[in-house]
């Protein structure tokens, strides 16, 4: 039962995330239309959206952890796994993002723009090694808030668990 619900909210909190990479890196992109240039509030509206369902899917992955198994531990391991699959997710999705489309990113204004700042030469390799190290924050990232906001979940899933069994006791 928790192995499932990890893979689930793994793959749900990985597709959040996704989106919020994909849209953060491509709407600055000629293949979006150039969205983030033409359409500020809103890509940012939408990037934030991505965010809020990632860290809201996490919550949700301790709650129902809690819930099920009645233990905080648990719940809060869960939320952690789910969060690690998530990141093996993003890390695995960014490096195929930057294959697949590496002629739209090279051209877009935001990735010029900190490339030119960085003082590196190659901008193939700064691109690819970006978008590796954002990966494996990503690989750290999604444990880091199962343990943090999963645990916030996983307390609300305790104490909804143990108001319905105590409300059915009454009955």
């Amino acid at each position: 039962m928790l192995t499932r619900l990890i893979r689930v909210f793994g793959l749900l909190i990985g597709a959040a995330w996704m989106g919020e990479v994909l849209f953060g890196n491509l709407g600055d992109t000629a293949l979006f239309g150039n969205f983030r240039t033409y359409h500020l509030q809103a890509y940012r509206a939408i990037g934030w959206s991505f965010i809020g369902s990632a860290v809201g899917f996490t919550v949700l992955a301790g709650l129902m952890a809690a819930y099920r198994t009645g233990g905080f531990r648990k719940a809060v391991l869960a939320s952690a796994l789910s969060g690690l699959v998530s990141g093996v997710i993003v890390l695995t999705g960014v490096m195929a993002m930057e294959v697949f489309f590496h002629r739209a990113l090279r051209q877009s204004p935001s990735v010029l723009s900190d490339f030119a700042r960085s003082g590196q030469r190659d901008l193939s390799m700064y691109m690819y090694g970006e978008a590796f190290v954002g990966g494996i924050a990503h690989v750290l990232i999604g444990p880091a808030l199962g343990v943090t906001v999963g645990a916030i979940g996983a307390a609300i899933g305790m104490l909804v668990r143990r108001l319905r069994f105590s409300m059915a006791a009454i009955s």
